[in-house]
């Protein structure tokens, strides 16, 4: 079921790994730039928001049954399967002369 498949799906990104380190960044920035808890706490929603899309656009896009929808998820999985690796090798690398450069110039 769609539901099922989002629930799964929402599950296993927060769980896994390579999502903590943008997280980590993510709230880092989040409490640096912001001061009073309800900017905060409005900011972590929409971050959290955001970080959801990657879940609910697909799952969306399956629900509507659309052959075309679904093989254009099939090409997509297929590639992103392929290529996990250096999409997580690039993130990771961009955050890694990301936060320092950030941490030096004092932003």
């Amino acid at each position: 079921s769609t539901r099922r498949s989002f629930i799964t799906g929402f599950s296993l990104s927060s769980a896994n790994p390579k999502n903590v380190a943008p997280i980590a960044a993510g709230a880092a920035v989040i409490l640096e730039a912001t001061q009073a808890p309800p900017e905060q706490a409005f900011t972590i929603k929409v971050f959290t928001a955001i970080a959801r899309l990657g879940v609910a656009i697909p799952s969306v896009l399956r629900a509507s049954g659309r052959q075309r929808m679904l093989s254009a998820l099939a090409r997509a999985s297929t590639w992103m399967t392929s290529h996990t690796e250096t999409m997580s090798a690039v993130m990771l690398t961009v955050l890694a002369v990301m936060l320092p450069v950030r941490g030096i110039a004092g932003r």
